[in-house]
């Protein structure tokens, strides 16, 4: 297929929104392959380890045993002219210009897109698990929205910047990372992803706030305090219920406030 084009109102939504999807990205023929193989990728895990007692095993800290490794079709997915071609247009015509941490860039944007790290989201009957809430459940509506387990199937509230770079130019795990925000992530809906089954949610317009308020985990994770909750809100970040389609992609800042809740239903989220 050929890339898709990203349109003046592609680019404006994602510097002013801080997210831009875009439906189709892939066809339903690579997507079918896609999924074929994720899942026989999963099965041949899921023979050699207990899930049920280490869902984390699908978690996000690259490098680990659950890292995909070099694997001929995520190669592809990753570096491939369609998708690297539309992390250069967003990256280099959509980043803020005003840098957060009080430093000046000594140059424009670098040539070239660097990968950070890729993983395989699997929210499912595979890996469900149900613990108590933790103090980050916040933001409550009728589908409760806000953070809360860990383990399981449910990511709280987060800035993914947090884990590739700081002002020091330091990821969350001491190694070397970025120290600038001209970070992107690409969200590529394998399943149907719905507000039942445990979408990506936003909270628009927050990647403009630069690092909010937030606290470590004891596990590691840097979620935000209910004060940053607070300040996005107050500054008129609204939720987003990110619903795709498989095919569908979701592209997001890294400074872009994110979570997702668990998937309850016999539908996966992969």
């Amino acid at each position: 297929m050929p890339a898709p084009t990203f349109t003046e109102k592609d680019i404006a939504e994602f510097r002013d929104n801080g997210f831009v999807i875009k439906r189709g990205f892939y066809s339903v023929t690579e997507i079918e392959l896609v999924a074929k193989v994720c899942r026989a990728e999963m099965s041949a895990l899921m023979s050699t380890r207990a899930l049920p007692t280490a869902p984390e095993i699908w978690d996000s800290i690259p490098h680990e045993q659950h890292d995909l490794g070099n694997k001929t079709l995520f190669n592809a997915l990753c570096y491939a002219q369609r998708m690297v071609s539309a992390f250069d247009v967003l990256l280099t015509e959509s980043c803020p210009s005003d840098m957060r941490w009080g430093r000046t860039r000594p140059d424009t944007l670098p040539g070239g897109v660097s990968l950070h790290h890729r993983k395989l989201i699997v929210k499912d009957k595979h890996n469900h698990r149900n613990e108590e809430p933790q103090e980050n459940d916040y933001l409550g509506t009728e589908k409760p929205i806000g953070g809360g387990y860990r383990g399981g199937n449910r990511f709280l509230w987060h800035q993914d910047f947090w884990y590739w770079g700081n002002e020091d130019g330091q990821d969350a795990y001491g190694r070397a990372g970025r120290p600038f925000p001209d970070l992107a992530t690409c969200f590529i809906a394998i399943d149907p992803a719905t507000r039942e089954n445990g979408c990506l949610e936003l909270l628009r317009g927050s990647h403009k706030l630069g690092a909010v308020d937030f606290e470590i985990k004891p596990w590691g994770q840097r979620c935000p305090t209910p004060k940053g909750i607070d300040a996005a809100l107050a500054a008129g970040c609204k939720p987003v219920f990110v619903e795709l389609d498989p095919g569908d992609v979701c592209f997001f800042h890294c400074e872009m406030l994110h979570q997702s809740a668990p998937n309850n239903t016999d539908v996966p989220r992969w």
